[in-house]
């Protein structure tokens, strides 16, 4: 009795490896027929800032396609991403979703630290950035927090205002600037260009969706 509950136990731990192989060849061969093109980072570094945020966007909607379906765990993200990319990409979340971050953001805040302090919250959280490329509005929610983190940020490192009074400002700014109501006034005044940054980038990315049609899953 006793060797038939492990033979079934051993029977079901292979069934469960031989899907998520499955699984895992299958957002392989997804991924690679958008960057079929790229095979060095010289590659990579060779496209113009248009082509590489245009890439870039082309991943991030295939990842929240695929994530939304099951078919990417958040546990399995970063091992999905090395798998793909890590024999020519040190980090490649940085890498590929830096560019179309990058051209969402610009347009608003121009280049410098905002910016700058955007991308890096964004990408230190790729998960949330890959399921908010399911929705434009998601994306600029996202946009939003980040910026109000970056102002809480600045208020916190400011330097020079030293007096109790200062602390008890930085402490009630913070508090107001975490306020769902803050974030969801900066969302509302993000949300049409980078919607309208979405269609753009959605319109170009069409011409792909009939080479991905063979691998979608049923």
């Amino acid at each position: 009795m006793l060797e038939k509950k492990v033979r079934q136990s051993l029977l079901e731990v292979k069934k469960q490896k031989n899907k998520n192989l499955i699984k895992e060849n299958l957002v392989k061969s997804r991924i690679l027929v958008l960057v079929e093109h790229i095979k060095t980072k010289n590659d990579f570094n060779k496209l113009s800032e248009n082509k590489k945020a245009q890439l870039s966007f082309n991943i991030l909607r295939e990842l929240s396609y695929l994530e939304s379906n099951g078919l990417i765990l958040e546990q399995d993200l970063g091992g999905a991403l090395k798998g793909i990319f890590g024999g020519f990409f040190g980090n490649a979340t940085q890498t590929f979703f830096e560019p179309i971050i990058k051209k969402m953001i610009v347009p608003f805040f121009g280049e410098g630290y905002m910016t700058n302090f955007i991308i890096s919250y964004l990408t230190s959280k790729p998960t949330e950035v890959i399921k908010s490329f399911s929705d434009c509005k998601l994306f600029s929610k996202l946009v939003a927090e980040s910026v109000a983190e970056s102002l809480v940020m600045s208020l916190q490192q400011a330097k020079g205002f030293d007096g109790i009074g200062y602390s008890f400002l930085r402490n009630s700014l913070g508090g107001v600037i975490k306020e769902s109501s803050f974030i969801e006034g900066l969302e509302g005044s993000f949300s049409k260009g980078i919607c309208d940054l979405f269609g753009k980038f959605t319109n170009n990315a069409e011409k792909v969706e009939s080479k991905l049609s063979a691998e979608t899953p049923a």
